[in-house]
């Protein structure tokens, strides 16, 4: 399904609304809507950081795999992009700093909220394409080297990141422990590193 939103062309695709109603409906203890709240915070900080930075997004898709926002607009600074990059992951943190607040003062549920926001920041800024990180390196080496080398180099250390997971599953598994949760997260960031979304 296609629809324009504020001039902004918005595609939601068959699998991203099938995926969200399975697991909202296979998800027992509302954690799911905690986490789904923490990616929409995630997604609303780039669009404001966009904003900000007078820039407008041409394109969002939703799919299975995420959602992308078309960022591959004329930012004249290096500074303005960084800014659209990280936009997500300052939310997140934002967000988690005044959930443990509210935590501390005795709103005992906030602190799933706290914890979804941190997993969202952190799961975003790894350097594996197709995540907020992997941009961000990106422009920070081409400060020193040319832009394809810096493409490069952070999916070399890309590269490096989806390894970890992948290598801490396997070796659970060897040891006898089935981690559905692990597992996810590694077929994720292989999907991630080999398509480079």
């Amino acid at each position: 399904m296609t629809i324009k939103l504020f001039g902004v062309k918005v595609e939601i695709s068959f699998f991203f609304t099938a995926l969200i109603a399975l697991l909202l409906f296979l998800d027992k203890t509302g954690l799911m809507c905690v986490g789904l709240l923490s990616a929409v915070i995630h997604e609303t900080g780039h669009l404001i950081a966009m904003l900000i930075v007078g820039a407008k997004p041409e394109k969002m898709r939703f799919c299975a795999y995420g959602v992308l926002i078309n960022k591959n607009v004329n930012m004249k600074s290096r500074l303005a992009q960084m800014l659209v990059f990280s936009g997500g992951c300052v939310f997140n943190i934002a967000f988690a700093g005044v959930s443990a607040i509210l935590w501390k003062n005795g709103a005992e549920g906030f602190i799933y909220f706290c914890a979804a926001n941190l997993i969202t920041a952190l799961f975003s800024v790894m350097p594996i394409k197709g995540l907020d990180g992997y941009d961000m390196l990106s422009l920070m080496l081409s400060i020193k080297i040319p832009l394809n080398r810096a493409e490069k180099t952070a999916s070399i250390i890309g590269a490096v990141f989806c390894f970890v997971p992948v290598a801490v599953f396997v070796s659970a598994l060897i040891c006898g422990v089935l981690s559905i949760n692990l597992m996810i997260t590694s077929l994720y960031l292989i999907i991630l590193f080999v398509c480079g979304l």
